[in-house]
């Protein structure tokens, strides 16, 4: 359906990232404790006398200062594991916190893309197009035409929705400025507009190159935003504490997908189809060709929402 309020990128995203300097001063910090604390229980695995498995050759042989009542036990390994998780769990809180400003704005946005208002690119297309075309496209008689971005005309053109491949006319007569007078395959004759009422087109030439891509209002915020907050994360957490935000940051998005076509009791599949859309977008913006993360972390991680999608899209 056609959006009842038209929005555009700019409701939703102002230009600026979503997180301030101190925040990603702050990330930084949290991830480099995390990152040094997985080096840390990575020696002490890898290290013989861990838990006392190697008891034999002494505790001056020992590369782990440990207290001595420990060795001998499992205290040592069951101690060090106790620490690990507080920690660990400590460091991911705050991550979490400090990203919470991004995963807030995504939960609503992300929401946002798949309703009429914040997911329809009808209206930006309009605009794109007249912006890229202006009183610039001239039909003539016997030219090929199809439906344009201002048609309204319903099913007068024989187009197959389901198909989506497009129905191809041909002018008849010009009808003074800016009109034609079409003939289409289902045999019904009329007359479009090809410029009148200020710029609008029913009807375009077939031919007519195709116009850059226009996304939906919510979903070119959603691009934008990340593009400049994960820009400024990057540089400021360097490449394994990216990695760590950036998967923080994949799967806090899925999680909202979920939970907006768990939620969502409209019964419509408009909803499934932006969200099998906007996945899809997400999947390559993270991935970037192999510099973000693991396509078979995010096919993994994805899985029961794909599962999901494709159930209701059936």
């Amino acid at each position: 359906g056609n959006p009842s309020v038209l929005l555009t990128d700019k409701d939703f995203f102002d230009g600026e990232p979503l997180l301030s300097e101190s925040a990603c001063t702050r990330l930084s910090n949290i991830v480099n404790v995390k990152l040094q604390l997985d080096s840390l229980i990575g020696l002490l695995e890898a290290d013989d006398d861990f838990a006392g498995r190697n008891q034999t050759e002494g505790l001056d042989q020992s590369s782990i200062d440990v207290p001595s009542e420990w060795i001998g036990t499992e205290m040592y390994e069951t101690k060090t594991t106790e620490i690990y998780n507080k920690v660990r769990t400590c460091t991911e809180e705050a991550l979490e916190i400090e990203l919470r400003p991004v995963l807030q704005w995504l939960a609503s946005t992300i929401a946002a893309a798949l309703t009429d208002e914040g997911g329809c690119a009808e209206h930006a297309k309009k605009t794109a197009f007249r912006d890229q075309y202006g009183g610039s496209i001239h039909l003539h008689e016997g030219q090929k035409v199809v439906r344009g971005p201002d048609w309204k005309w319903a099913q007068q053109d024989g187009y197959d929705e389901d198909s989506g491949v497009p129905s191809e006319g041909v002018v008849l007569e010009i009808k003074g400025t800016g009109w034609c007078k079409v003939r289409w395959p289902t045999g019904v004759q009329e007359t479009y507009r090809a410029g009148a009422e200020g710029g609008r087109y029913d009807i375009i030439p077939v031919d007519l190159p195709k116009e850059r891509e226009v996304l939906p209002p919510a979903v070119a915020a959603i691009e934008d935003a990340l593009e400049e907050t994960l820009a400024m994360l990057r540089m400021k957490v360097g490449d394994r504490g990216f990695a760590v935000t950036l998967r923080a940051v994949w799967l806090a998005c899925v999680s909202v997908l979920e939970t907006c076509l768990v939620n969502d009791m409209t019964g419509s599949l408009k909803a499934v189809r932006r969200a099998k859309e906007l996945l899809e977008r997400l999947k390559n913006y993270m991935h970037a060709d192999g510099a973000g993360l693991p396509a078979a972390l995010m096919q993994k991680s994805s899985q029961a929402l794909v599962m999901t999608i494709e159930a209701s899209l059936s």
